[in-house]
């Protein structure tokens, strides 16, 4: 029996090293961890890890892993009526305003909006 070891959901790439990056980063989303502490887990120095984000995908590993937790915390919103305090916490956000904000500048609307529209029947998923 051979199983192919996991591959990360949020991007597409064929590093192993950014793969487990990635894969820390999924496993992380309400426990976060340090960008430090993610490069250490694959071997690397935390700039080494972004020198590496920033050549792969054209951005850096906290701005990954915010957009991480923010897609875990879209997919709740869209799946769950789990209480919008409960997904801010369990996506690594201490308060709910804080989140909301983070949100709506990553997504270009408040997370209560995108529930309400969805629960409404209007289609704004592929936002």
């Amino acid at each position: 029996l051979h199983i192919q070891p996991r591959r990360p959901l949020s991007i597409e790439c064929n590093d192993p090293r950014l793969q487990a990056a990635l894969i820390a980063m999924e496993n992380h989303i309400e426990n976060t961890i340090s960008i430090s502490e993610i490069a250490a887990s694959v071997g690397l120095s935390r700039r080494q890890l972004e020198r590496l984000f920033m050549e792969k995908t054209k951005t850096s590993p906290a701005l990954v892993y915010k957009k991480v937790r923010l897609e875990r915390a879209k997919q709740l919103l869209l799946e769950t009526s789990v209480p919008m305090l409960d997904i801010a916490i369990e996506v690594g956000f201490e308060n709910a305003s804080h989140f909301s904000r983070v949100f709506r500048e990553t997504f270009g609307m408040p997370p209560s909006k995108l529930r309400s529209a969805v629960a409404g029947g209007t289609s704004l998923v592929d936002r």
